[in-house]
């Protein structure tokens, strides 16, 4: 989960990110290799405890804190959701047995008042799709209840393999749209 404050709407950039279970070390030169078309670096692991990574892409500048998904820290997550203007949720699409706490998770994230009076995008990442039994987007989508629950507000949901970099660069063009759509901060 990434929450993401557009650091050009609020002159200060700040967002969390947590609980995807892949953490990504990009190289300095990430947005030159995106645009080279080469494949990233990248290195993979569980998240524990608490990460800060600072983005710039496509003119979006984001801090994310980076916090693990387990129980133990998700009551962290909350802190943050004033300041954020985007959530990335990453799903683990081979894992069906986690979407019963993904889906929680979500419901519990939608009705906190920060996040359910605000009108703020969602983008979903459907990853691990190179896993031979990873659900397809559409499949996420059902078993998430996406359309249901995000009526009111903007989200996509997009195929993505974080080790590979497929579909992460998607995501963020659509999510920097939107973001930039967004009323003016008060």
């Amino acid at each position: 989960l990434y929450l993401v404050r557009d650091g050009q709407r609020s002159g200060q950039a700040r967002g969390k990110c947590s609980g995807g279970g892949t953490r990504q070390q990009r190289q300095d030169d990430h947005h030159q290799q995106a645009e080279a078309g080469q494949r990233h670096h990248a290195e993979h692991c569980p998240t524990v405890g608490f990460n800060v990574e600072r983005l710039e892409m496509k003119n979006l500048r984001m801090t994310c804190f980076d916090m693990s998904g387990q129980g133990r820290y998700r009551n962290m997550w909350e802190h943050y959701y004033r300041d954020c203007d985007a959530i990335i949720f990453v799903i683990d699409s081979s894992d069906k047995l986690r979407f019963v706490v993904a889906k929680d998770e979500l419901e519990q994230l939608l009705a906190h008042d920060a996040i359910r009076t605000r009108g703020i995008p969602f983008l979903f990442y459907a990853n691990k799709m190179d896993h031979k039994d990873a659900l397809s987007p559409v499949k996420c989508t059902q078993m998430l209840g996406l359309k249901d629950c995000l009526s009111n507000k903007s989200w996509n949901i997009v195929p993505s393999n974080a080790i590979s970099g497929e579909g992460l660069q998607a995501g963020i063009d659509w999510l920097a749209e939107e973001v930039r759509r967004l009323p003016p901060r008060k």
